[in-house]
């Protein structure tokens, strides 16, 4: 190898170190940057011609950065409800707010809700969900199923009562209990589509409790007749039967309004028994709720995305889905934490959180950077050394050129 040669080495190992001194500068800037994948320097030779037992070939150093894209960041809790974090394999899918069908990728989940109501990363791209339609949860995704998460400002709309389910026990020895006087009644709120509270008054009489058989009659408080009446019958051992036929049955129609609306209600009477002893109620619910304001958001580690009502009421609305890559590492990074496909990385398959190899969504959370300062404070004083031992090369080499103009001369 000739000193001209070997100077181009000596200039080439400067050149590398400077590129990796940089790298290192870049992740301590990043070291408090949520999701921030910390960049490796990886060095490899570059030989001219092949080494031969009498010479040595010329070579020269080059210094690729690659990211550790798939490195797991430590997960910090927050009290941001909009905050999230993976845990595990996966990136947030968004859309640029320039150009809607471009997707990006990122593993910050620090999002913030623009005055739309659209839930966006903070430097304006849209995040990305499937709708969750009548709290049926979505199927696998695809991109076509993805739109932007957007939370209501506005009222919602009351949660109309459907089902009344009644839990008590009647007494199997009451004898014969009268309608008109019965002291076995139950009243429950139930609520219309306008929203209106509307009370039911449940009243249990019996001709005969010895052949348990009981007639339960549904009336509306203020009103002038009866929702329904139902009968029950029950076997020796108190239990309802037959349990999946008349008490699966018993429906009740509410007018609504002033027109020839109604509501209908299935009252459910399956954990119903007749047993000896007293009268008691154990439970009757419903699942209406009146009109309520927005209180919250609430995301589940399956990606399930909730609006949460003063009310009482929990609207699943979106599932946020996960992109996984065949190459995560060949991704490409642009601004704003995004990375981009490459044709290295292969194509992201959206996928929902907890299945097919997807991480996990962990909520008021965020995913820290992966720098380690003491690493990267290690990894400079390495550089450093390495660049002065560079620069010593070249300031040899180049006495030894001037030696040998010298002794030419």
């Amino acid at each position: 190898m000739s000193l001209y040669n070997t100077f181009n080495t000596g200039v080439s190992g400067l050149g590398a170190q400077s590129r990796r001194l940089g790298v290192i500068s870049d992740n301590i800037a990043n070291v408090n940057t949520t999701g921030f994948k910390a960049v490796r320097s990886n060095f490899s030779n570059i030989i001219a011609g092949e080494a031969q037992s009498f010479r040595s070939a010329s070579s020269t150093v080059t210094m690729v950065a690659k990211p550790d894209v798939d490195r797991q960041g430590q997960i910090q809790k927050t009290d941001v409800p909009t905050d999230m974090a993976i845990s595990g394999n996966g990136f947030f899918i968004v859309r640029d707010r320039s150009d809607v069908n471009r997707f990006g990728y990122t593993r910050s989940g620090s999002f913030v809700i623009d005055s739309q109501g659209d839930l966006r990363t903070r430097e304006g791209a849209y995040v990305q969900g499937v709708a969750i339609v009548d709290g049926v949860p979505a199927k696998a995704p695809s991109y076509g199923d993805l739109k932007n998460v957007r939370v209501p400002q506005s009222t919602l709309s009351a949660a109309t009562t459907t089902k009344v389910a009644v839990a008590a026990n009647l007494p199997s020895d009451a004898g014969i209990v009268d309608a008109k006087t019965s002291p076995y009644v139950a009243s429950v709120d139930v609520y219309d589509p306008l929203g209106k509270a509307r009370t039911l008054d449940l009243v249990w009489s019996t001709a005969d409790s010895a052949k348990r058989v009981w007639k339960v009659a549904v009336q509306e408080r203020g009103a002038k007749t009866e929702a329904g009446s139902f009968e029950l019958s029950f076997d020796a051992q108190g239990r309802l039967v037959p349990a999946d036929a008349k008490a699966a049955a018993a429906t009740i129609k509410l007018p609504v309004g002033a027109g020839t609306d109604t509501s209908t209600i299935t009252l459910s009477f399956d954990d119903m028994t007749a047993l000896s002893g007293r009268f008691s109620l154990s439970a009757l619910n419903q699942n209406g709720a009146p009109a309520g304001q927005l209180a919250g958001i609430n995301v589940g580690s399956d990606g399930v995305l909730s609006f949460e009502f003063s009310n009482g009421v929990s609207r699943p609305a979106y599932r946020i889905p996960l992109a996984t890559f065949p190459d995560p590492d060949a991704l490409s990074l642009s601004s704003g934490s995004l990375y981009r496909e490459t044709v290295k990385s292969g194509s992201g398959l959206p996928l929902l959180a907890g299945i097919g190899g997807a991480g996990e969504i962990v909520s008021r959370s965020l995913e820290g950077s992966t720098v380690d300062i003491a690493e990267e404070m290690t990894d400079m004083l390495v550089t450093q050394n390495s660049y002065s031992a560079s620069a010593k090369v070249i300031n040899t080499i180049d006495k030894m050129l001037e030696e040998a103009v010298r002794l030419g001369g």
